[in-house]
Parts: C-alpha cells; sequence; structure tokens
C-alpha cells in the first residue's frame, strides 16, 4: 500500500499541472543503452497520432507475457509495441499515461477509495476493468522489446517482499 500510495499522490500532482503525459518510474527501473533512444521514438510517435483517448504505455514489462493470460487481448503488433484490445499492464515499472487515464483513474479511486489497498499493478488493471474502454477508446501499447528493464525480474535488485 505504500507503494501503491505513492502511484496515487504522483497522478494527483500530475493533475495539478498542465502537462499531457506522465512518465512513472519505480526505484528498480534499470535503463538500457537504447532506452533514452526509446523514449524519444515514443514522444515522436505520440506527437504524430495526438490521442486524445485515454493512453497507457508499459515500457519496463516483467511479469512473463503467458502469467499474464493476456493473449486474447492482443491486437497487434510491431516491431516496437505490442497494442491490446482492451488497457492492460505488466508491472508499473515504468509506464506512461495521459492526462484523460490519469483524470479516469482518479475519479474511480474518488469513489472507491478500498482499492487503494491493492498492489500498485493489481489496482492499475482493476481501474482498466472499471473503465472498460474498448479498442477505439483507449490506447494501450506494451514496449516489445521493452525500453527499460524491470531491476527486480531481471536479477539487478532483489525485491523487498517476502
Amino acid at each position: 500500500t505504500i507503494v501503491t500510495d505513492k502511484h496515487i499522490r504522483l497522478w494527483q500532482q500530475f493533475l495539478d499541472t498542465h502537462k499531457l503525459y506522465l512518465l512513472v518510474f519505480e526505484d528498480d527501473a534499470v535503463f538500457k543503452d537504447n532506452s533514452v533512444q526509446g523514449v524519444l521514438s515514443l514522444q515522436a510517435r505520440l506527437v504524430s497520432q495526438a490521442p486524445s483517448r485515454p493512453v497507457y504505455i508499459d515500457l519496463a514489462g516483467g511479469c512473463a507475457l503467458p502469467d499474464l493470460a493476456i493473449d486474447t487481448l492482443l491486437a497487434e503488433q510491431d516491431e516496437h509495441f505490442r497494442r491490446y484490445r482492451k488497457p492492460v499492464t505488466n508491472t508499473a515499472c515504468v509506464y506512461m499515461l495521459n492526462r484523460a487515464t490519469v483524470e479516469l483513474f482518479v475519479t474511480h479511486l474518488v469513489r472507491r477509495p478500498w482499492l487503494r489497498l491493492l498492489s500498485i499493478d493489481w489496482l492499475m488493471n482493476k481501474l482498466f476493468m472499471l473503465c472498460d474502454l474498448r479498442d477505439d477508446q483507449a490506447l494501450c501499447l506494451h514496449a516489445d522489446p521493452s525500453i527499460f528493464q524491470h531491476g527486480s525480474t531481471t536479477g539487478h535488485y532483489v525485491t523487498w517482499q517476502a
């Protein structure tokens, strides 16, 4: 709940700005040699598409895809990203949200404050389910290959969970 609270407070602080996108890093994020270029390419892609609908982009992955059991949600895959029909997260190691997504998240949390007790990845997936966004209503991308590494899953860091 401590980690989840940090994400929620960050979302709320973001809403006090005039920024369009929020890029979130957890402390176990590991930069790859091409991470900066990957983020710049993503930025160019978002500027060219200028999506006003909710956006969620997973940049570090973490869990093995078969463990997530989200294959049926896969809409398409190119050389950089997998696009899903409905928003779903892998882990919250490194991700990007736009203002529309953060507004939806905070609205649902105000109505259901008990959700704050969930771990952040479970919370985000629950919020996506509550939003019930379809492919034409939201953009959900997962970097593949990942732009960053999730250090707790790659062994760069030892997880603090028991």
